[in-house]
Protein backbone atom coordinates (compact mmCIF):
# COMPACT_ATOMS: atom_id res chain seq x y z
CA UNK A 1 0.00 0.00 0.00
CA UNK A 2 2.98 2.50 1.09
CA UNK A 3 4.36 2.14 -2.58
CA UNK A 4 1.24 2.96 -4.70
CA UNK A 5 0.39 5.49 -2.41
CA UNK A 6 3.46 6.93 -2.94
CA UNK A 7 3.19 6.82 -6.56
CA UNK A 8 -0.05 8.49 -6.82
CA UNK A 9 1.09 11.48 -5.21
CA UNK A 10 4.37 11.20 -6.94
CA UNK A 11 1.59 10.82 -9.94
CA UNK A 12 0.03 14.15 -8.40
CA UNK A 13 2.76 15.98 -7.50
CA UNK A 14 4.14 16.03 -10.97
CA UNK A 15 0.53 16.90 -12.45
CA UNK A 16 1.55 20.38 -10.67
CA UNK A 17 4.07 21.04 -13.32
CA UNK A 18 1.47 21.50 -16.27
CA UNK A 19 0.18 24.38 -14.54
CA UNK A 20 1.05 27.75 -13.48
CA UNK A 21 -1.61 28.47 -10.57
CA UNK A 22 1.27 25.74 -8.78
CA UNK A 23 3.98 28.14 -9.28
CA UNK A 24 2.62 30.28 -6.25
CA UNK A 25 1.75 27.62 -3.90
CA UNK A 26 4.10 26.57 -1.20
CA UNK A 27 5.54 23.16 -2.27
CA UNK A 28 3.94 21.86 0.77
CA UNK A 29 0.76 22.77 0.29
CA UNK A 30 0.92 20.87 -3.42
CA UNK A 31 2.47 17.77 -1.46
CA UNK A 32 -0.34 17.44 1.03
CA UNK A 33 -2.93 18.00 -1.63
CA UNK A 34 -1.46 15.56 -4.31
CA UNK A 35 -1.17 12.71 -0.65
CA UNK A 36 -4.81 13.49 -0.25
CA UNK A 37 -5.56 12.91 -3.60
CA UNK A 38 -3.72 9.53 -3.68
CA UNK A 39 -5.21 8.17 -0.32
CA UNK A 40 -8.67 8.84 -2.61
CA UNK A 41 -7.49 6.20 -5.10
CA UNK A 42 -6.48 4.14 -2.56
CA UNK A 43 -9.08 1.44 -1.74
CA UNK A 44 -10.89 1.18 1.82
CA UNK A 45 -10.08 -2.32 2.13
CA UNK A 46 -6.16 -2.14 1.49
CA UNK A 47 -6.07 0.89 3.80
CA UNK A 48 -9.37 0.88 6.26
CA UNK A 49 -10.14 4.70 7.69
CA UNK A 50 -8.78 4.17 11.02
CA UNK A 51 -5.25 4.01 9.33
CA UNK A 52 -6.25 6.81 6.76
CA UNK A 53 -7.19 9.00 10.18
CA UNK A 54 -4.03 7.96 11.79
CA UNK A 55 -1.67 8.82 8.75
CA UNK A 56 -3.35 12.07 8.18
CA UNK A 57 -2.82 12.96 11.21
CA UNK A 58 1.04 12.04 11.44
CA UNK A 59 1.18 14.31 8.09
CA UNK A 60 -0.95 17.27 9.59
CA UNK A 61 1.70 16.98 12.27
CA UNK A 62 4.54 16.86 10.48
CA UNK A 63 3.81 19.72 7.84
CA UNK A 64 2.37 21.85 10.78
CA UNK A 65 -0.68 21.97 8.76
CA UNK A 66 -4.42 22.05 8.55
CA UNK A 67 -4.75 19.50 5.47
CA UNK A 68 -8.66 20.35 5.96
CA UNK A 69 -8.15 23.97 4.93
CA UNK A 70 -9.94 26.00 2.29
CA UNK A 71 -6.97 26.48 0.24
CA UNK A 72 -5.14 22.75 0.44
CA UNK A 73 -9.10 21.93 -0.56
CA UNK A 74 -8.47 24.24 -3.54
CA UNK A 75 -5.10 22.84 -4.68
CA UNK A 76 -6.28 19.50 -4.20
CA UNK A 77 -9.31 20.01 -6.42
CA UNK A 78 -7.10 22.25 -9.03
CA UNK A 79 -4.82 19.10 -9.45
CA UNK A 80 -7.71 16.29 -9.86
CA UNK A 81 -9.49 18.94 -12.14
CA UNK A 82 -5.93 18.58 -14.20
CA UNK A 83 -5.82 15.23 -14.23
CA UNK A 84 -9.54 14.55 -15.11
CA UNK A 85 -8.97 16.53 -18.40
CA UNK A 86 -5.57 14.87 -19.35
CA UNK A 87 -5.10 11.97 -21.73
CA UNK A 88 -3.64 9.62 -18.95
CA UNK A 89 -6.82 9.79 -17.52
CA UNK A 90 -8.98 9.27 -21.03
CA UNK A 91 -6.70 6.14 -21.31
CA UNK A 92 -7.21 5.13 -17.63
CA UNK A 93 -11.26 5.34 -18.40
CA UNK A 94 -11.09 3.51 -21.29
CA UNK A 95 -8.73 0.40 -19.23
CA UNK A 96 -11.39 0.81 -16.83
CA UNK A 97 -14.06 0.23 -19.06
CA UNK A 98 -12.68 -2.38 -21.30
CA UNK A 99 -11.91 -4.24 -18.32
CA UNK A 100 -15.21 -4.13 -16.85
CA UNK A 101 -16.85 -5.29 -20.31
CA UNK A 102 -14.00 -7.98 -20.32
CA UNK A 103 -15.04 -9.10 -17.06
CA UNK A 104 -18.33 -9.16 -17.99
CA UNK A 105 -17.86 -11.39 -21.56
CA UNK A 106 -16.19 -13.92 -19.35
CA UNK A 107 -19.05 -13.98 -16.33
CA UNK A 108 -21.65 -14.54 -19.25
CA UNK A 109 -19.28 -17.38 -20.96
CA UNK A 110 -19.00 -18.97 -17.45
CA UNK A 111 -22.91 -18.70 -17.52
CA UNK A 112 -23.41 -20.42 -20.95
CA UNK A 113 -20.77 -23.19 -20.26
CA UNK A 114 -21.89 -23.99 -16.98
CA UNK A 115 -25.98 -24.12 -19.25
CA UNK A 116 -24.44 -26.26 -22.21
CA UNK A 117 -22.46 -28.57 -19.64
CA UNK A 118 -23.15 -32.32 -20.52
CA UNK A 119 -23.56 -32.80 -16.30
CA UNK A 120 -24.85 -29.72 -15.39
CA UNK A 121 -25.88 -28.85 -12.18
CA UNK A 122 -27.99 -26.65 -12.77
CA UNK A 123 -30.35 -28.79 -14.62
CA UNK A 124 -32.45 -31.92 -13.72
CA UNK A 125 -31.95 -33.49 -17.11
CA UNK A 126 -29.09 -35.39 -18.34
CA UNK A 127 -27.86 -34.28 -21.97
CA UNK A 128 -26.60 -37.21 -23.89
Amino acid sequence: VAKTLADYALFFTEISVCDNYFVTQKPSVVAVASILNALDCIDFFQLPTVSRFTFLQEISSLVNMDIESNHVKCVQTTLWEIYVNSAQYSISSQKHQMTHANEEMNSKRIKLSIERSPVSVTHHSIRT
